[in-house]
């Protein structure tokens, strides 16, 4: 699966079985937080299957769905991309 990730479409085959290697399967509900802003930046997650929505969500407590993506996606998530913008 890990393979079939744009991301990784340029790196050795021994690469990504490295990395397979270092991973863990995680399954999330419908409606679960994968991580949430503010979080320590950590993670690298592939989509396996299902859909993932990313949103924020304003002072006044409304949403608004920045991407949706599914199956092959990656998400990367670095410390400086989860801090709160003033």
């Amino acid at each position: 699966m890990m393979r079939s990730a744009p991301l990784l479409v340029n790196v050795a085959p021994s690469d990504v079985q490295v990395l397979a290697e270092l991973s863990e399967a995680r399954e999330f509900t419908a409606g679960e937080a994968i991580f949430r802003e503010g979080d320590p930046g950590d993670g690298f997650h592939t989509i396996v299957r299902g859909t993932v929505r990313i949103f924020v969500v304003s002072r006044e407590g409304r949403e608004a769905t920045l991407a949706t993506i599914g199956r092959g996606a990656v998400i990367v998530i670095d410390a400086d991309s989860l801090q709160r913008q003033g």
